[in-house]
């Protein structure tokens, strides 16, 4: 953690040889004592917290407290009320991993960044849904590794041929402005990756290209497949051979946990690597979306039925 330096106060003023020695010693030894002071005030909470939420705490509480967000296949409540959905099949695992006997309590918020808060405030050990491991992210929490079980292939990026010396790096997207087709993949992956880009939707992949080539934007994200047709016969835009995410590990969904808790993240990526190979994941994810279509049939059903 970094802390803040502590800047001494100067006194005004001509002062004799021992008084100014006297002073100097005197500054020398209130500006370790208030460094000690601001390092205690800063370390010490957020050390508690990350020991309060380590597996052997979790243990020793006996509850798993997770944080969730009610959206899709993901976190849902079935006919009974109980809570349902892969990623509650996930955190149940790692209950498991943790102790025979552990229980896991969901904390539902209706958005991601309550989650989030509530997860740096300690209130929850660790948050799951659907989250992506965008910089930000990176910077807030530890990350486990991905659990979703399919791959998710990474966004390419276009630009003219005159401009590509221009970026030659992930980090010389972060304020560029990027086209992307409206609802789609790419957007998502674009301001999840690049928050601070200035991005610009298009209903079209022509008319993106339409941009780039005007000079409207600096590049255009999308998915090589769509837009490998339209630079057959062009010549003005290339393919930057930057992607997003840049790197391979950032792709997928992942759990996030306090920074520095390294205890819990290995005992979560364990369980998903486990769930992974042996396929189970795989298997939650079709058994919720299955639920989820079985209550939205039920739901429809006893509609007709009331009218």
């Amino acid at each position: 953690m970094k802390v803040k330096d502590l800047k001494c106060m100067l006194l005004a003023g001509v002062l004799v040889g021992g008084l100014c020695a006297c002073g100097n010693q005197d500054s020398k030894q209130n500006s370790s004592d208030n460094s000690a002071q601001s390092q205690t005030e800063e370390t010490v909470p957020q050390q508690s917290l990350v020991t309060s939420h380590t597996p052997s705490a979790i243990k020793s509480r006996g509850e798993l407290i997770v944080g969730v967000k009610t959206e899709g296949f993901d976190f849902f409540k079935d006919k009974e009320g109980n809570d349902s959905g892969y990623e509650v099949d996930i955190a149940n695992a790692i209950a498991k991993e943790i102790g025979e006997e552990v229980k896991v309590k969901f904390i539902d918020s209706s958005e991601k960044e309550a989650m989030l808060n509530s997860l740096e405030k300690g209130e929850i050990d660790f948050a799951i849904g659907s989250l992506e491991a965008s910089p930000e992210m990176k910077e807030r929490f530890n990350l486990s590794k991905s659990y979703w079980p399919w791959e998710i292939g990474t966004v390419s990026t276009f630009a003219l041929q005159n401009n590509k010396e221009k970026f030659k790096s992930f980090s010389d997207f972060e304020t560029a402005k990027i086209a992307v087709v409206k609802d789609t993949d790419q957007e998502s992956m674009v301001q999840t990756q690049l928050p601070n880009a200035s991005l610009v939707s298009c209903s079209s992949i022509n008319e993106c290209m339409e941009k780039v080539k005007s000079g409207e934007v600096d590049i255009m994200a999308a998915d090589d497949k769509d837009i490998g047709d339209s630079l057959k016969d062009n010549t003005e835009i290339i393919n930057t051979d930057i992607t997003i995410p840049e790197a391979p590990e950032d792709q997928g969904l992942f759990i996030a946990m306090m920074k520095n808790n390294e205890e819990l993240q290995s005992s979560i990526n364990k369980v998903i690597t486990e769930n992974r190979e042996n396929g189970n994941i795989e298997e939650w994810i079709i058994k919720a979306w299955s639920g989820l279509m079985s209550l939205s049939t039920s739901a429809d059903s006893t509609s007709t039925t009331a009218g």
